[in-house]
């Protein structure tokens, strides 16, 4: 089992297993458990701060967070080859680090996050054209259909995939504007939403 617990202001991630549904179907009414899946395709999604964010988790899969529409991505290197590692960009983050970006979401506020986590992107984005570049250069000094050309043309073709994404990532952080409200705003206004008009249970 796979848990994402809100206790006394913090995320805390768990691997115990828990019996919730001998326990007045605590899973579903206990506010302090966020998400949480069985072995071994279990899955379970939430809303926090008023909708602005989305946890969702797969216990065969990993975890996704999802900000104002915006995916948060991972980026990997999965290639043995030490001279040119490869770029690979997915959507599916650890749980332990969709934990830890709650916590700071919590304690520094979504549009601090975001703007971190923009500059991060803006600064790995210059990083690759950077070894782009240096890639283009060692590709013209290789024969055509050579190991070390395949390998250069392979690294250039996924880094290339990778800006792509990264700038349309960058052009939905750049349209997401400040409000300056606090995480407790969103969260007073969707409750009272709740509160105000009926919720259909499925």
């Amino acid at each position: 089992m796979k848990t994402i617990f809100f206790q006394n202001g913090v995320y805390v991630y768990s691997e115990e297993e828990f019996d919730f549904e001998d326990d007045d179907n605590k899973e579903k009414t206990d506010v302090s458990i966020i998400v949480s899946a069985d072995y071994p395709y279990g899955s379970d999604s939430r809303l926090l701060y008023g909708g602005r964010v989305e946890v969702s988790l797969r216990y065969d899969l990993r975890c996704r967070l999802t900000i104002d529409g915006v995916e948060i991505k991972g980026f990997d290197n999965k290639s043995s080859n030490e001279s040119c590692a490869m770029i690979y960009v997915t959507d599916d983050l650890t749980t332990q680090k969709v934990t830890a970006y709650l916590n700071q979401i919590e304690q520094l506020g979504i549009d601090t996050f975001l703007e971190n986590y923009k500059t991060t992107l803006e600064n790995f984005k210059a990083d690759i054209l950077v070894l782009c570049e240096k890639y283009e250069s060692l590709l013209k000094e290789e024969e055509p259909n050579s190991g070390s050309a395949n390998t250069y043309k392979d690294f250039l073709d996924r880094a290339r995939a990778c800006l792509t994404i990264l700038t349309i990532i960058l052009f939905s952080l750049a349209c997401n504007m400040k409000t300056g409200l606090d995480n407790h705003v969103y969260e007073d206004a969707y409750n009272e939403v709740l509160a105000e008009y009926d919720v259909a249970n499925d």
